[in-house]
């Protein structure tokens, strides 16, 4: 009896510490290591390859097509396959950033655009004056702004309230030259969310909990998040966008002063985008403050400045901020559209690149 059960005492043990929690963990945070090593490795560059800024756009412009470049407000306030069935000769891409500003428009324009494969026949961007009149507005966190940023004496600058040196050399910069891992940090960070999902389809499929072919269409084809999808869900369809519901610029943002129009990034990136000879349309969305009456001097001094700039430079302007038909009914919360406001925008913008090609 003594012999039986020593003899069976490893392989119980060794049964045991196959089958155990903490083993398991440890064998799956090792695999996950090495499957993150092997995808760094895969997106990395080497330090002295040439980097492409069109790399970086999270979708490329289609020959002829029609670029729309913003926030969360263009996709508040645009619905992009309204506006594909209302122009159906025309392609329409979206090149969309929530928690942008200004700034990443004149970077993009000025260092992505000029390096695509194909052309579009109209860059759709905009701005509100508020944000507009502080050009160091941005979200406080490392994000592709940097990236489209490097050497870039302008966005040194001005991203520093003016009291970046001009000319000199930031500390993104250095970074970038340094580390290849730094450099790639928001390509890494995309290919990493988008195993998560596939990760996470792959396992609802694996345990026969199933996943809708709807949902894996909305999350890698749509660029759509789950957090849109359950509040499709739980409201059968009455929220679309989670970016409806949330107050734009409350939380961690860096900011710095004012300044006048010709001090910011407005005429840069309408200069920018002139010199691609790229056409353009410029929107200037209607916020709250102007449906109330509460706006600033300081805004309305701005766009007013803006309007004199882009007539004098045959720029096309959707002017939404004078557009009293937009009324508060059109809002959900802060400048954000809802559905009503969203689909009266999307005609308008419809009829107005119509007219320009008539």
């Amino acid at each position: 009896m003594t012999l039986s059960t020593s003899s069976s005492d490893p392989a119980k043990k060794h049964k045991n510490l196959l089958g155990s929690k903490s083993l398991r963990i440890i064998c799956l945070a090792v695999l996950m290591l090495l499957v993150a090593e092997a995808a760094v490795r895969g997106l990395t560059r080497e330090t002295d390859t040439p980097v492409n800024n069109a790399e970086l756009l999270t979708v490329q412009p289609r020959e002829d097509g029609i670029y729309l470049l913003g926030n969360s407000m263009f996709k508040t306030g645009i619905d992009t396959q309204m506006l594909s069935d209302l122009l159906p000769d025309e392609l329409i891409d979206f090149e969309y950033h929530n928690g942008h500003y200004t700034n990443l428009w004149y970077l993009i324009a000025k260092s992505a655009l000029g390096e695509t494969e194909e052309t579009p026949a109209v860059i759709v961007w905009g701005y509100r004056a508020r944000y507009a009149l502080d050009p160091a507005f941005r979200q406080n966190r490392t994000n592709a702004t940097d990236l489209f940023a490097i050497d870039d004496p302008i966005y040194n600058t001005l991203s520093a309230g003016g009291s970046f040196p001009e000319g000199e050399k930031g500390v993104h910069s250095w970074l970038d030259e340094s580390s290849v891992f730094y450099g790639n940090r928001d390509s890494i960070s995309n290919k990493i969310k988008e195993y998560q999902t596939r990760l996470g389809l792959n396992f609802l499929d694996t345990f026969n909990l199933g996943a809708p072919a709807s949902l894996k269409v909305a999350l890698l084809d749509n660029g759509r998040s789950i957090a849109d999808e359950i509040l499709r869900s739980v409201t059968k369809g009455e929220v679309n966008l989670t970016e409806e519901t949330v107050v734009d610029a409350v939380g961690d943002f860096i900011s710095g002063p004012f300044k006048q129009f010709s001090e910011g990034y407005i005429p840069r990136t309408a200069e920018a985008i002139e010199d691609l000879g790229i056409p353009q349309v410029v929107i200037i969305w209607r916020p709250v403050a102007r449906v109330n009456g509460e706006l600033s001097n300081a805004e309305i001094e701005f766009v007013e400045d803006s309007l004199e700039y882009f007539s004098s430079n045959s720029i096309p302007v959707l002017n939404l901020f004078d557009d009293e038909n937009i009324s508060i009914d059109f809002f959900d919360s802060g400048d954000h559209y809802n559905a009503e406001g969203r689909e009266y925008i999307t005609r308008r913008l419809s009829d107005f690149l119509k007219s320009l090609n008539n």
